[in-house]
């Protein structure tokens, strides 16, 4: 499979590598013991990269959540997470896709093949137990 690149928007690149071996992920955090706000936590296999407006908010996303998602990490080595702390502006229509950015990086999909709410009361993260509420977007191929 080719290269895949995730750049910001003045062309630096955050990611690197295989498109198969990388993942973005969108965080809308409603409320939560570390508090509220968006985050984009992206990863590959040399880095955990996390952008958000809160430091503590930001790590213990990427920290609790994405290093558990086998699903979305796709195997790839656990880093300890590089934080920038920056507002992240957010905007999902499940019609169109979805657009987040910190005004430098950005992460756009679009193309929704299907939309898939779940709900798991008992969902184990590292041996503990949280409930969490995922909406499920799979989109089509750049």
């Amino acid at each position: 499979m080719p290269d895949g690149n995730l750049t910001a928007g003045r062309g630096r690149r955050l990611i690197t590598g295989p498109r198969d071996r990388t993942y973005a992920s969108v965080w809308r955090v409603d409320w939560s013991e570390r508090g509220a706000g968006h985050a984009l936590v992206y990863g590959d296999v040399g880095q955990v990269r996390v952008i958000g407006p809160d430091a503590e908010l930001g790590r213990w996303l990427a920290t609790s959540f994405n290093r558990h998602f086998a699903d979305v990490t796709a195997g790839l080595p656990w880093h300890e997470p590089e934080v920038t702390v920056a507002l992240v502006k957010w905007s999902l229509d499940l019609g169109t896709g979805l657009r987040a950015t910190d005004g430098d990086d950005a992460v756009a999909v679009s193309g929704p093949l299907d939309r898939q709410l779940t709900r798991n009361d008992s969902h184990d993260l590292g041996g503990e137990p949280h409930v969490l509420s995922t909406v499920w977007m799979p989109c089509r191929p750049a």
